[in-house]
Order: C-alpha cells, then structure tokens, then sequence
C-alpha cells in the first residue's frame, strides 16, 4: 500500500502524533512495531488513529489504492483487504514509499522554524529546531510524502519525534539499563576452538533470545553486563573452553509515554528506553507560548514530581532530568506571570516569576545582571493597574528599599537604558603629530600636554598657528580659537591655554599654509629609466643621469633641454644642454637642478633623419605585405621572405625606389634571373623601396564555368576556354536545343558582380536623390501657383490652402450663420447674389490639385541580374551583337515550349488560355473584358524572353506571353455634372438659402 495521506489542514496537529501511532506501533502493549513490513500495520490501528484526529474516513487519500475505497465509503478493514489482494510484496511497497516527494533539501526543517522578533521567551530558543522539524513532518504528511526516520542530524536541529522514536544506539547505555522485549543485542565471541562470531539478537515478547548451539535463554531483567556473564557461561558450556565474548546493545526497545498540558504538539510518544524527561519536551516541541519551564510535572505511578527547568538553562543542572517509563505522565503547566525585561542586560529576554512576591531584584538576577554601561538611576517598568490603567515608574537601583525593588506582576515590560554613546572626559589631537587620535583629558591639561617624547610635532608641522575648535554651551555650535603652536610649546601661557572637554587641536602642515613647491623633477627620453624624481638639496643635472640609469646607447648626447618653469611668473625657460659636458662635471652644463625641472634625452634618429628600416612587396606574391630590412638585402632575399612568386606571375617584376626627386625611379627585372642570382638583376634593396610582382592576364588559377540548364541534349556545367567563349560556342557544346525547346523563352542569368560596377550604382543613387529634390522643388512651386490662383479668383484675403475633395470657401458676402449653413455642406460655396454664370466660371477657373511625384524604392533602383537574349539570332549569326560573349558563372536556361497565354491585372476574371490568336484584345475578351478601373491605355505585355512592351506595339501575342492590364484613378469630372447642376439652381434664388441648395446637390454628385 502506498501511505500518500492528504489531510485537511484542521486535522493535521492532531493525526499527526496519532498517525505515529497507526503506522509504527503495534498493539498498546508494544508501542513501536520493530522490523515489521508495513503491511502487518494493523488495520484497527489505523482507524483508531482516524477517529481520535476526527478524521472522516472519506478524506482525499492521492496516489493510493486506498482512493476509491474511501470515497465509495467502505471501512478500513474493507480497504485494507483490498489493497492486500493486489499481492504487492513489501519490497514495492518500500520503493513506493521511497519515490514520495521529499523536501527538497535537508535544512527544511530549519527553513520552517517561525523564530519571532524582538525579546523571545526565555529558553524558547531550544525548542525552535524540533518545532522546525514537526511543522516539516505535519507538512509531509499534508502534501503525501512520508518523513524519513532514520535521518539523525543534532547539529541542525533536524531531531523529532520519529528520529527520538527509534533509533540505533549511539550513546553510552547507563549500567543500571533493564532488558526487556523489543532490545536488539549483538554478541562477538571467539575462543581456542572457534573462530570470531557475530549475532544478532532480538529479545522476544516472553524476554528470551536464541543463541546458535545455546538454545534460548530468559534475559528479561538483566542488566548488560549480567547478560554478558550468563551468555559467556552457555558458551564456555557448549565450546568447552576458554570463551572471550562482548556484548553490546544494537537497538533499543521503545516505550509510551504522554506529554499534555500546554506542550507544543501534545499526544502519545513513542520514545527509546533510554529516553529521559529532557528528551521527551525536545521531541514535543517544548511548552507553547503559553506554557511553562518551571512548572512542569511528570507524573509515574500515581505519583508527581515538579520540575524546574531553568535549573538546566541557567545552571546546566539535569538532576531533574528523570529517565522515563512506559506509561510517564508529561504534564506542562500555564505560565503563571510572564515579564520582559529589555536593555542592558546579559540576557535580555521575556522570563517566568515563579513565586507571587518574586521582584524586581529577582527577575534582573534571572537575567544574569545589568551591564556596566546601564543606567541604574533610571530602570523603567511599564506595569498595569488592574482593571483600570496602564502606568510607567521610573526606578533607581542605587538606592535601597522597597521602592526600588517593587513586586512584578504579569504582562510587565522592564526596560534598563544604556549611558550615552559619548565620550565626556575626551580631546583630539588631528594633523601633524606623531600620534593624532583621542586622548583623555586629565585634570588642568593643557595645549603642551598633549605633545610628549613619543607624541611630539612631525618635521613638517606648522608651529606658527594650531586651530582648537571647542563647543559652545548650547553644545551644537562651535567657536574657532587659534595659538601659536611652537610658544605653547615653551609654556607661555597666552598660547599653552586650558583644554576643555570636547576640545579638536588642528596641527597643520607647511604645505597646508603656505604654496611650496613640489620636490621634484622629471627626466624623460632615451635614458633607461625615464620618471619622476625627488630633488635633494644641491642636486646636479649629472646626479639625475646617474638615477636615471644613464643615457640609452643611440641617445644623441651633443645636445639635450631642460625646460624650466619659474612659478612667480608662470613663464618657461629652455635651457640647452651637452650630456658629455655635464658627465664631465661642465658648470655651464652640469647645472644645479631646482623644483619642476623638466630633462629631456633625444635619440640620434629623432635629430636625424632615419627612414624606417622597411621594404614593401604586392602583386603575385604569396604574403604581400611590408619586411624589415636588414643590412645586404636583396630583392631575392625579399621574395623568399615573402613565400615566392604565385602561379600566374609574370616573369617581369618591378622595383620602385624611394626618396627621389622629380618623378618615381621604377627599374624592370626578370624573376627568373633573380632566382638564378644574377648580379644586375638580383640587386640591393632600400629602406621604403616597393617592389611589385606582375601576373600573366590569361592565367587561370581555377576553372571558369557557366550552367546550360532546360532544353539542350547535355544540360550541365560547363568549363570555358578563355574569354572569347559565347552564347552560340555553349549552346552548340552543350549538343544544341531539343525539338521542345522555347528558345525565345530563354533566362540568361549573370552574377552581381560582373553587372554595373558600384560607382556606377552609386552614380544611379545620386542622380536619383537629385531628380527626387527637384521633383519636391515642383511639387512647392506648384502648391504656391495653386495658392495664387485661389487668392486671385476668389479674393481671399489670406494665403488658401491648396484644394483638395473636402475644400469649403466661403466668400466675404456671407453672414457668420450663413457660413456656418454653408460649411455643413461640403464642395465649393458662394456669397449670396452670385449669378449661375458666375458658378460656372468658378468651375472653370478651378486651379488644379497638386499631387507629390512618387519615390522609387530600392526595388526601382536595383539592377536586374536577368539579361534579354535572342538565342536565335546568336545561333544564326555567330559573333554578333546578340551572340554574347560569356563569364564565370552564367546561367543558361532554356525551358519547354510555352502553349498558354496569360491575362492579370484589372479584367474581369484573371485567366490563363490556349494560344490560339495574335491580337490581344482577343485574349482580355476572353478574360471577361476590361474593369470601369482598368487603364486600358498602358496595358501591357510581358514577353517571354524577359522583355515588356505597350500592348498596342506589340503585332502578334505569342506562347508565354503574359498581359497586364494596370488600374487608374477614378475621377469624377465636374464639368460632366454641370449641365445637371444648372437644370436643377435655374429655378433657385439668389439667396443664401439658394447656396446651400446648391452645396447640397453638387454634394450628390
């Protein structure tokens, strides 16, 4: 069966200690089933622990064969058979139980404590990893899984219940320990006549144990050690000898006990027989928030014994620490007064008052004392009069009686304040002193004090001034006073003034008070170590050398500068210098060095000029690229260097010298003399010379190829011969077309690269943008002639806008109203008392309607990589101008005979036919004819050979053609409306209202 139980959230603090019972205990008699399989669980246990956890039988159990038992509302035994016919061995079973879901990992337990802020009950801390533990098991059992028990981890806190419950023996056993049913022994023996044994023994339910060639043998009631001594005289009886035997308990039995009260998980406990009372309130979770640690009662036989448990929390004293028996009463009673104390304390912490005149005194004594930094003037209790108030008193602990030590009651808060975190008797020394920090400030010190044998001014202190800054009496604003440093330091009184608390002595520095110039210089160039130095007194340019490492083997030594900055004018000053002179100690050379100077080392080729040590080789070689020269090179030298000449160099090879006047010196040479070494050919080489290597123009490294696809007797890739190969020399190759070719029909198809080069598509782009700029220019003078015109007819006194479908002018004749009417009509409006010859010659004098040219996108301006070929003409006349001559990589493809002839655009219904006519009009007949939107006039014919032409240039259709058949605006003319406007305003009057009549008709059409 699988134990998967998932467990209403009410129910689970109670099932779970009686789930303990159901899965691992046995009978009452016999609380814990030892090596027994799951399956002997009994079935009565099981629905026991259902009732005493008010469990209905028909709670959701996920996962197992029991489910459909138990919602079908049979009983546990009915379930329990069931599940047993299904024959799982208890093997599966235990492989089930393994797969159940886990925490996911081993600090759950601790990842579950609920630790609270602020002051905690004293001794809460304990309990906190157990109650860690059983909220970790209580959620298992809640989410289906089952806890592990064998897990023993004291140093995280994973210890429970489970862990307590049952485990191998890993302590020391107390002598006076008692065998009895359900102890797990193992005896090792060996002797003369035996080898070393090892058993297992398990005492039964009558306390006997089975010895291998002993027998059995009653060990209830013995101790360890007499169980020893009766087994070794068996052994000593059945071997016939001198036996040596250990005996050592494995496991031990588990006893029931009950922990109630206030307990954090009360209920029935099954706990090892070594177990004591200290262990059973650690599996339980410890007293509750309401529970008490010094009131606790275990209760045996009829008899109650009271613990104290702060006894072992404060004074590690486990003489309570009563072992337990089967049948132990745990009773944990309510907290009687409960009192925080907080502060300055060693152990801040809420604590339990035993006694009803337990006080003050006491409670800090509980606490472990208050610290030397408290206030004892001042310990404040926050306390309630019963039913009626809540009060604070204010307590001083440096006085005695009875007011300060009053009794505590319940719910109390005791605060204990800390002195202040600042320091009273106190100076600091700050700046350029030996030892700046924080000193005491002792009785009439004064400014000298501070300074002594191993505190005195550093070398580069300032005595002339030292700043105190001292607080004023209101103990926030400070005032500044100033002595004179070196005369406090004589003792003269006007500067050795008195300190005062608080006081901050300022020593400042030379450099603080007054601009001294760095002590330093700087060499920099062809020296070894160029840098930043400090200058000393009476240092020379030659000492500076000297650190420097001296100067660099190619520095030009006949002259060198110093650069000289003078900080009272702000100016610089060069000074020349000759190294070998200052060496030897010259005085105008070797000049005494001051602050800021700057020296300067110049290479022989920074004086000189010195072209790089390089030479240069491009064209048919394989590492082109620039070499350094070195002394004796030669062109050979420079060739081999560079891998040799490529396949397809030419033999000619050219040498560009550098440094010439007037034009380029360019010698020719032979590489194949070069390579036989030949003296006027393989010739020195300059620092800058370039030499090129030339290739042969109708070398071929790899193949050249084209594609002849479609209708030809040999499709394939083709190699060319050379670069007069064309379209009738490939087309013939490739064994000439098949009867089915389409040979108009053919696409020539040549790669990007060999199409206009891309300054000339760069000259497409700009000539483009240029028309594009001009075509806006047109589109503005346009808009503003329009405007002209408007202002002209109509004699706005504004600029008008341009007219568009929607365009409203109202002439100056109108009211606000009428206008008003007018406007809610679109179309063109006139002013009262307009005549309908003056309507018409509006109409005529409309100016046009401006419209921006359109842009070419990047699909316009692209070229196209299809050329129109004529196939036939390039077989029949070999060599001429249709017969094109070809390159790497073409793409010939002749497809099948076309027999159809296609009709798009704006027609009726878009068709493909047989081509059965030359006119074309026959074929857009077919199609359905024309739409009112078709453009009939640009419709046109897409050729099969790639070519497009004007339909009504075209003298026959022929297969593959394909006719488009472009759309038009739709526009409707004004003037075509107007003989429908005047019948209709003839017989208005020239009023207002007669406008709006006239708006609304033109509206109709």
């Amino acid at each position: 069966m699988n134990f998967s139980f998932k467990i209403k959230q009410n129910h689970a603090a109670i099932f779970f200690m009686c789930l303990f019972q159901a899965v691992f205990l046995k009978a009452p008699g016999n609380l814990f089933a030892q090596n027994k399989s799951i399956d002997t669980v009994q079935a009565a246990a099981i629905e026991s622990a259902l009732a005493t956890a008010g469990v209905d039988k028909k709670f959701v159990i996920e996962n197992s064969p029991l489910a459909a038992g138990v919602e079908k509302g049979f009983s546990i035994k009915d379930i329990k058979a069931s599940a047993e016919a299904e024959k799982e061995p208890d093997s599966v079973i235990a492989e089930k139980i393994k797969k159940e879901k886990k925490p996911e990992n081993r600090f759950a337990a601790q990842q579950m404590q609920e630790i609270p802020k602020g002051p905690q009950k004293f001794g809460a801390e304990l309990f906190y990893p157990a109650r860690g533990r059983i909220r970790m098991m209580e959620k298992g059992l809640t989410d289906g899984w089952l806890p592990e028990t064998n897990h023993r981890d004291a140093l995280t806190g994973f210890v429970g219940p489970l862990d307590m419950a049952a485990a191998y023996v890993n302590a020391t056993m107390p002598p006076s320990y008692i065998l009895n049913p359900g102890d797990q022994l193992i005896i090792n023996f060996w002797g003369d006549n035996i080898e070393l044994m090892t058993v297992k023994l398990l005492v039964d339910e009558k306390g006997e144990v089975g010895i291998p060639k002993v027998g059995m043998l009653v060990v209830r009631g013995m101790s360890l050690p007499q169980f020893q001594e009766a087994v070794k005289k068996q052994l000593d009886r059945v071997f016939r000898g001198n036996v040596s035997l250990i005996a050592t308990l494995d496991k031990l039995r588990s006893i029931q006990i009950f922990v109630t009260g206030e307990a954090f998980r009360p209920g029935n406990y099954a706990v090892s027989a070594v177990s004591t009372l200290f262990n059973a309130l650690y599996a339980c979770g410890g007293p509750n928030d309401n529970g008490s640690l010094r009131d606790i009662k275990l209760i045996r036989d009829g008899k109650t014994s009271t613990v104290d448990f702060y006894s072992y929390l404060i004074n590690g004293d486990s003489a309570q620490d009563y072992p337990l028996l089967a049948g132990d009463v745990i009773f944990i009673s309510k907290a009687r007064k409960q009192v925080t104390i907080d502060g300055e304390v060693y152990r801040p912490a809420i604590y339990e008052l035993k006694e009803e005149a337990e006080k003050l005194s006491d409670l800090i004594k509980l606490a472990d004392g208050v610290k030397p930094t408290a206030v004892k003037q001042q310990v404040q209790i926050i306390s309630v009069i019963p039913n009626k108030e809540r009060v604070i008193m204010d307590i001083d602990l440096t006085k005695e009686g009875p007011s300060s030590n009053p009794v505590l009651i319940d719910n109390d808060t005791v605060m204990i304040f800390t002195v202040p975190m600042s320091i009273g008797n106190m100076v600091t020394l700050e700046g350029k002193a030996a030892r700046p920090g924080k000193y005491e400030l002792k009785k009439d010190m004064r400014v000298a004090d501070l300074f002594t044998a191993i505190n005195p001014p550093l070398g580069e202190a300032y005595l002339d001034r030292a700043d105190i800054i001292r607080l004023n009496k209101d103990r926030k604003t400070t005032a500044l006073l100033s002595v004179d440093l070196g005369k406090a330091l004589a003792k003269d009184l006007a500067h050795n003034i008195p300190l005062y608390p608080m006081d901050r002595i300022i020593v400042y520095s030379k450099w603080d008070v007054k601009f001294l110039q760095p002590r330093r210089v700087v060499i920099t160039g062809a020296v070894q170590k160029p840098g930043d130095y400090e200058r000393s007194d009476g240092m020379m340019v030659k000492d500076l050398l000297v650190m420097a490492g001296g100067a660099m083997p190619n520095a030009y030594l006949d002259r060198a500068e110093l650069l000289r900055y003078d900080y009272a004018t702000g100016k610089y000053t060069n000074i020349e210098l000759n190294i070998i002179k200052a060496q030897e100690g010259s005085d105008s050379d070797n000049l005494l060095l001051q602050d800021g100077d700057n020296v300067t080392l110049y290479t022989n080729e920074e004086k000189t000029f010195t072209p790089a040590r390089v030479v240069s080789i491009e064209g048919y070689i394989q590492r082109p690229g620039k070499y350094t020269r070195f002394e004796g090179m030669k062109i050979k030298d420079l060739l081999d260097m560079a891998g040799g000449a490529l396949p397809g160099a030419h033999d000619r090879i050219e040498l560009a010298s550098a440094r010439t006047k007037g034009k380029t010196e360019i010698q020719t040479l032979s590489l194949a003399l070069i390579a036989k070494d030949d003296a006027g050919q393989n010739i020195l080489v300059k620092d800058g010379d370039m030499v090129t290597v030339l290739g042969e123009s109708d070398f071929y490294g790899t193949p050249r190829w084209v594609k002849v696809e479609g209708e030809v007797k040999t499709p394939g890739s083709y190699a060319l011969y050379g670069k007069n190969d064309r379209l009738s020399d490939i087309i013939r190759r490739a064994g000439g077309v098949t009867e089915f070719a389409h040979i108009k029909g053919t696409v020539f198809m040549r790669r990007a690269e060999y199409l206009p080069s891309d300054n000339q598509k760069n000259d497409v782009l700009r000539v483009n943008k240029m028309l594009e700029e001009g075509n806006l220019l047109e589109y503005e003078r346009q808009v503003a002639k329009n405007r002209l015109l408007m202002q002209k007819e109509f004699g706005a006194k504004e600029a008008a806008q341009p007219l568009s479908s929607n365009t409203s002018i109202v002439t100056s004749g109108a009211s606000s109203a009428q206008a008003a009417a007018i406007g809610s009509a679109p179309g063109v409006a006139l002013a009262a008392g307009q005549t309908v010859a003056g309507v018409m010659d509006i109409f005529g004098a409309l100016p046009g309607i401006a419209g921006r040219a359109r842009k070419l996108g990047e699909y316009e301006l692209n070229q196209s990589n299809r050329i129109v070929v004529n196939i036939k003409e390039a077989l029949a006349n070999k060599g001429d101008k249709e017969d094109l001559t070809l390159m790497e990589g073409d793409t010939i493809f002749i497809p099948q005979k076309e027999e159809t002839v296609s009709v798009i655009g704006a027609v009726m219904r878009p068709t493909t036919v047989h081509h059965n006519s030359a006119r074309y009009m026959d074929y857009i007949k077919m199609s359905g004819d024309y739409t009112d939107d078709a453009n009939t006039a640009r419709t046109m014919v897409m050729r099969v050979d790639g070519s497009i032409c004007q339909a009504k240039n075209v003298k026959a259709i022929e297969p593959g053609d394909i006719i488009y058949v472009p759309t038009k605006v739709m526009v409707a003319e004004v003037v075509e409306k107007s003989d429908k406007v005047i019948g209709v305003i003839k017989y208005a009057l020239t009023t207002v209202a007669s406008v709006v009549v006239f708006l609304a008709l033109l509206h109709m059409f």
